[in-house]
């Protein structure tokens, strides 16, 4: 059955080579990234409302500004970091609307199947309509200056000019060091803590993904399945976390049967999946063997 706006659009392989420079390299990427941000964005700007288009909209901007916040000084003296507002306010909303749409979608079955239910959720937190999140002036002028930056000429590597490896193993590094930093204390720490984990992977695992022609294949294919099982596990994390603050707090509060026996469940929930969150963050492979290694001829 053909979609009415057409298929949900996922990212595509990297299309960087390694023996680009720093500016040619960045709008290599800028280019992936815009090509999965903009039909996917288009489609929920006209209206669609199928959750997949939603999802894949904001994998895209994550995406995109990962590549601004790691990549930017590619190229020296660039502005690029001033389309950060608009797309941090578009992903800010549509997670709204993801959560919504798929957390309490995903798991009221789940808990009728534990025999748990009606559940009251929280009635005052209006999602954005997310036709109006995606066609914001704002976030269409950055889109607009990114796209035309990204295919502005410049240049291939010069002679004697420095490639940006060096550059990109460090930004790897930094990051995986503040996630392992977090892997054995992970059940400890506070949500809102154990959520910056979470998005220093996402960081990590998309950095890769965007540069991954630039190393050696067999060890980051082997490093990025372990960055995906632990993201898994830590989404799984987040989803309960985000279900238990979407609880009625006027039912807790009011012991309402259904609602607090979901928030026990839920605390279980979360406790077991900390567990395998951290469990998972344990298992990343060195990630300094990964860039130490060139990509074959």
């Amino acid at each position: 059955m053909k979609r009415k706006y057409g298929n949900p659009v996922v990212a595509r392989a990297s299309t960087v080579t390694p023996g680009l420079g720093g500016p040619a390299l960045l709008k290599a990427v800028l280019r992936d990234c815009l090509a999965h941000v903009l039909p996917n964005a288009s489609a929920v700007a006209q209206g669609s409302l199928e959750p997949e288009h939603i999802h894949q909209m904001r994998v895209a901007l994550r995406r995109l500004r990962t590549a601004l916040r790691e990549l930017s000084r590619l190229e020296a003296g660039s502005d690029l970091g001033r389309h950060e507002p608009a797309l941090a306010a578009a992903f800010r909303a549509l997670g709204a609307v993801r959560d919504r749409q798929t957390v309490i979608a995903q798991l009221e079955p789940t808990l009728n199947r534990a025999g748990i239910g009606p559940v009251r959720w929280r009635s005052g937190d209006a999602a954005p309509d997310s036709a109006t999140v995606a066609a914001e002036p704002r976030l269409q002028r950055a889109l607009t200056e990114l796209m035309l930056y990204s295919v502005a000429p410049v240049e291939a590597l010069a002679a004697g000019q420095a490639r940006p490896r060096r550059l990109i193993k460090r930004r790897i590094k930094k990051l995986h060091a503040e996630v392992s930093r977090n892997a054995r204390r992970f059940q400890k720490l506070p949500v809102e803590r154990q959520h910056r984990v979470r998005k220093r992977l996402k960081r990590l695992r998309y950095l890769m993904e965007l540069v991954q022609p630039m190393f050696g294949g067999k060890r980051m294919a082997t490093y990025l399945r372990a960055v995906h099982a632990a993201q898994d596990a830590l989404g799984r994390h987040n989803d309960v976390a985000v279900a238990r603050a979407l609880l009625d707090p006027a039912a807790l509060d009011a012991s309402d049967p259904a609602t607090t026996a979901a928030d026990a469940w839920l605390a279980q929930e979360a406790t077991q999946s900390a567990r395998q969150s951290a469990r998972a963050l344990r298992k990343l492979p060195n990630v300094r063997r990964v860039v130490k290694t060139r990509p074959g001829p």
